[in-house]
């Protein structure tokens, strides 16, 4: 009892340390200093007391709490850095190669699988690291309206099949862009997703992989007509866009392609 006391004792006396005092004395006169001039301004005093006032500051308590978790949220920004459509040669009849080749009407209307491969750099803009835990993917028609590039979220809008996959044996990287299937090495792709398997992302350290996505049974003028939109999602549900600005593509690594692996 007597040990509490004394504890008790020590946290009333520090309590009246010069630190403590001043900042004591700092919002006394902050405080008296509101009092005197809501007494020389009748009306603004009158505003302050009403309700309405009361409510707006309320509203700005939460907004504040509300701001202040959420900058402690992780904040991946991701962009997309290359890109490349892959079609599944076994998918498409001869018949649609040959039309493809000579463009006779309607050769872009035959259906096939085509895999969308999507090279992404992701990082964190938080000091909050996390984790990525999946992926979600919309593909769909892309829609204008006297010329302009209507939103994805409007409603009435047509979807197409797109799933990720985690696969990337069946395809590699060849430099060659005379001759597919000459002597030339092979390169693996790197997936993002194994890559940041299980790794916290932290501020300011990029993380560079590919996304595989397969599409099925889709033709090619629905598939260059159409328009992507990749989320990331981390330990918290959170989903991060994955964003591309106009006229990147320009930049985007075009010496090589992604073919269906020979091994």
């Amino acid at each position: 009892m007597r040990r509490t006391l004394n504890i008790c004792g020590y946290i009333l006396l520090s309590l009246f340390t010069v630190d403590g005092i001043i900042a004591v004395a700092d919002w006394s006169a902050r405080v008296q200093w509101v009092k005197d001039m809501l007494d020389h301004h009748s009306s603004l005093a009158g505003l302050v007391r009403t309700p309405i006032f009361m409510f707006v500051l309320l509203v700005a308590g939460f907004f504040l709490l509300w701001s202040e978790r959420k900058l402690k949220l992780p904040r991946i920004k991701a962009r997309f850095m290359n890109c490349q459509l892959v079609p599944r040669l076994r998918t498409i009849s001869a018949n649609a190669l040959f039309d493809a080749q000579q463009e006779k009407p309607g050769w872009d209307l035959h259906k096939g699988t085509w895999d969308y491969f999507i090279e992404i750099l992701a990082t964190n803009e938080s000091e909050s690291p996390t984790t990525i835990e999946g992926v979600k993917v919309e593909l769909r028609k892309a829609r204008k309206f006297m010329g302009l590039r209507l939103p994805g979220w409007l409603p009435r809008k047509t979807v197409f099949s797109c799933r990720n996959l985690g696969d990337f044996t069946e395809h590699c990287i060849h430099r060659s862009s005379l001759e597919f299937f000459n002597d030339d090495p092979e390169v693996r792709l790197g997936s993002l997703l194994q890559e940041i398997k299980g790794v916290p992302l932290t501020l300011g350290v990029g993380h560079r992989g590919w996304l595989r996505f397969e599409v099925p049974k889709i033709t090619q003028r629905d598939l260059k007509g159409s328009e992507i939109d990749i989320w990331l999602i981390d330990a918290l549900e959170q989903e991060h866009h994955v964003t591309c600005k106009r006229g990147a593509e320009k930049n985007w690594d075009k010496s090589f392609k992604i073919i269906e692996s020979r091994h």
